[in-house]
């Protein structure tokens, strides 16, 4: 009897740890993750982005790092599919969003992305960073009075908005003297 406790407390001992050297902080780990995608370590960061989604599948933004990598590495459809796949899970989630005018703004496929921001602003209307990625949007396809219009908007949010501002001068600098703006 005193054997059979023994050896139960003596596998209990090498159990225990090892147990708690599986377990992980998910912050920690997708924290780890942002840094290698940051430092353009794409591959590296999927990975471990997948290993924190094996454990923890509705940690959403590993999925969205995983879709933001492959972006950034001009992958673009397969970028696509994950946040399409995200999407229909999460339709307000800030950042997929972001990610969603990202992909498409990235790939200039301007007319797209700026119907996602649209769809965007209907989740978080009068928001500042997507008010001013409208006006850009705007501005890139050369629709200077509909980016006005948006600047005007993002002035009423922040009337210091330095980027919006360039995009204003932008404008202004390139109308023809028969042109009001």
């Amino acid at each position: 009897m005193i054997k059979n406790i023994i050896i139960t407390l003596a596998v209990c001992w090498w159990i225990i740890p090892l147990t708690k050297a599986q377990q992980f902080d998910p912050d920690s780990l997708f924290s780890e993750a942002r840094e290698m995608a940051f430092t353009d370590r794409w591959e590296e960061s999927r990975e471990l982005c997948r290993h924190l989604l094996a454990h923890y599948p509705e940690y959403i933004d590993a999925a969205i790092m995983i879709a933001r990598t492959y972006a950034w590495e001009h992958k673009s459809d397969s970028a696509r599919i994950i946040t399409q796949q995200i999407y229909a899970a999460n339709s307000k989630n800030y950042e997929l969003l972001d990610l969603i005018v990202d992909i498409e703004r990235w790939e200039q496929k301007f007319p797209l992305a700026l119907e996602q921001i649209n769809k965007a602003m209907t989740v978080f209307p009068d928001n500042e960073h997507f008010t001013y990625k409208k006006a850009w949007i705007q501005y890139l396809m050369g629709d200077y009075d509909a980016a006005i219009a948006t600047l005007t908007e993002l002035f009423k949010i922040n009337p210091n908005h330095r980027q919006g501002q360039e995009i204003r001068s932008r404008i202004k600098e390139s109308a023809t003297p028969n042109q009001t703006r």
